[in-house]
């Protein structure tokens, strides 16, 4: 996730966002914990 590192916070609320929604049921749960971000946040990048 070295590339993560260097997006803006926008395109990494976007990217985050968007893994979320591809995994489905539970993905926003999933991608929060392996993120280190809140749903909240992630939701403002859908």
């Amino acid at each position: 996730m070295k590339f993560f590192d260097r997006l803006d916070d926008c395109i990494n609320r976007e990217y985050v966002a968007i893994e979320a929604e591809t995994h489905g049921y539970g993905g926003f749960r999933a991608v929060c914990r392996a993120f280190g971000m809140s749903i909240a946040t992630i939701r403002k990048g859908v």
